[in-house]
Parts: C-alpha cells; structure tokens; sequence
C-alpha cells in the first residue's frame, strides 16, 4: 500500500507508528491515489510497476515495517509492505 500523501506524510506516519491511526484509514482520508477508496493497497506490485524512487525503499522495507515519507514525481508517500511473495 503506498498512498500519495500531501501535506504533512510525518505527521501521518506518526500517527499509524503510534497506533493512533490504521495505514488505511489516513490513506481513505488523506491519498490522492486511486487505490485512497481500498485504504491504499496497491495489490502485488511487480518489478519495474512504479517508479524508481518508490520501487527502492518498498525492497528495502521487511513486511509489517511503514516507510519514511517518500517524494517521487507523483507526491509523497508512505508505504507498507504487508507480505512478499518469493517465486
């Protein structure tokens, strides 16, 4: 899940980090993205289906871990990487 964020993705990340907050409802409230209405799940991303700045620290991340906010050329974002599918 990777939601396009504006403003304030610290703040957010806070919230969902403190369990204050759930990853999907900031995205349903806050994202720009289409996937905003499915709380921000993307579904299985393959490599190469984003762009180079989200596709590095969405490897990087260990499933259950939320990113620091993100900028690539559509906004900003946090993700999660909920599992990993190993082929």
């Amino acid at each position: 899940r990777a939601p396009s964020l504006e403003p304030l993705p610290e703040h957010l990340r806070e919230r969902v980090v403190q369990g204050g907050a759930s990853f999907a409802d900031l995205a349903r409230q806050h994202s720009a993205d289409i996937s905003a209405a499915k709380g921000g799940d993307l579904g299985w991303i393959y490599p190469g289906d984003t762009v180079p700045e989200f596709e590095q620290v969405m490897d990087a991340l260990k499933p259950g871990e939320i990113s620091q906010p993100v900028q690539s050329p559509f906004g900003w974002h946090l993700i999660v990487v909920e599992e990993r599918r190993v082929q």
